[in-house]
């Protein structure tokens, strides 16, 4: 839940408002995604993100989210592979409150298409880069 915050005339909060909450990654997650386990097939995850219409396939192994991939990528994968091994590990997380330029940034820096939303405990969602230069160059 995003918080709001009600301020008195001439009070200061250095936490973000809900208006400021616009320009963070947290209102912008765009990436849709299903959790799947390491050693499902590419072809049979794929299946699964079609089915539920989802542009993303997170492999999730004991409750941990290990391995992310687009399904674009597990297309031009071998069907029968195990989806571990057609997967990039997740080594990286944005924070809720990162702004959108800093997010899109960290996103070019990384040369990721997308990266996951998350504080320490709770997956958020997953941003990605087109849906930040989307931003960008409506701003232009």
């Amino acid at each position: 839940m995003i918080p709001i915050i009600q301020l008195r005339e001439g009070q200061s909060e250095s936490r973000p408002t809900l208006r400021d909450m616009e320009t963070c990654v947290v209102s912008l997650c765009s990436g849709s995604f299903v959790r799947i386990p390491p050693w499902f097939s590419v072809g049979g995850s794929l299946q699964v993100a079609r089915y539920k219409n989802a542009r993303f396939v997170l492999v999730e192994d004991n409750g941990q989210i290990i391995a992310m991939a687009s399904t674009q990528t597990l297309a031009v994968a071998p069907s029968a592979q195990v989806l571990r091994k057609a997967s990039s590990p997740v080594t990286l997380r944005m924070k809720p409150e990162t702004s959108w330029r800093e997010g899109l940034a960290i996103l070019r820096r990384t040369g990721l298409e997308a990266m996951l939303v998350a504080n320490e405990t709770l997956l958020i969602g997953i941003i990605t880069r087109d849906t930040l230069e989307r931003i960008e160059a409506s701003q232009s």
